[in-house]
C-alpha cells in the first residue's frame, strides 16, 4: 500500500468514509462527521510544517488515513482509519510507523492518541507499538456512552 499527503481534494472522501464506517461499526451519530471535517480543515488551515497527514492508497484508491497534529509540545494521532478489507494485513502498523518516524524527525518528544474501548483492534495496535495506556475515562460522544482510552509513548 502506498501513502501520500492528505490534500483538500481528499476532504469529502475523508469525511464521508469516517461517517459511514464509524456510523456502521461504532454507532456514531451525525455529529461525528462535523468533528472529522473540523479536524481536517484545521489541519489544512494551519499548514504547520511539523504536522502531517496521509492517505493510504491501494491501486490509486483511498483505503485509509492518519493525521499527526501538534498537541502542545507533543504529537497527537487523529482521524486514524483503515478500510475493513485492508485490516489485519500490517497496513495500520505501517501508517503508525510512518507517523512515528515523522514525529521523531519533527522533534516531538512524545506521541499521544485517544480512542474508545470499542476500537479493540486499535488499542492492541497502539499497545504493540509501545504505547502505554494513561487513562480510561467514561465519555458520552456521538450519541453513545463509551469509555475513552488514552495512550502515550516517548519518541
Amino acid at each position: 500500500m502506498e501513502h501520500r499527503p492528505f490534500t483538500f481534494a481528499d476532504l469529502e472522501w475523508l469525511v464521508a468514509r469516517h461517517a459511514d464506517l464509524y456510523g456502521r461499526e461504532a454507532g456514531f451519530g451525525p455529529a461525528f462527521a462535523g468533528d472529522v471535517r473540523a479536524v481536517a480543515e484545521g489541519f489544512l488551515a494551519r499548514a504547520d510544517p511539523a504536522e502531517a497527514a496521509w492517505i493510504a492508497l491501494q491501486d490509486g484508491k483511498p483505503q485509509g488515513s492518519l493525521f499527526l497534529v501538534r498537541d502542545g509540545d507533543d504529537a497527537r494521532l487523529k482521524l486514524v482509519l483503515l478500510e475493513p478489507a485492508r485490516r489485519g494485513q500490517g497496513h495500520g502498523r505501517a501508517l503508525l510507523a510512518l507517523a512515528m518516524r515523522t514525529a521523531r524527525a519533527n522533534g516531538y518528544p512524545r506521541m499521544r492518541v485517544s480512542t474508545y474501548d470499542l476500537h479493540a483492534a486499535a488499542c492492541r495496535l497502539y499497545a504493540a507499538a509501545g504505547f502505554a495506556e494513561t487513562a480510561r475515562l467514561p465519555a458520552r460522544a456521538y450519541g453513545r456512552s463509551l469509555v475513552e482510552r488514552r495512550f502515550s509513548r516517548p519518541l
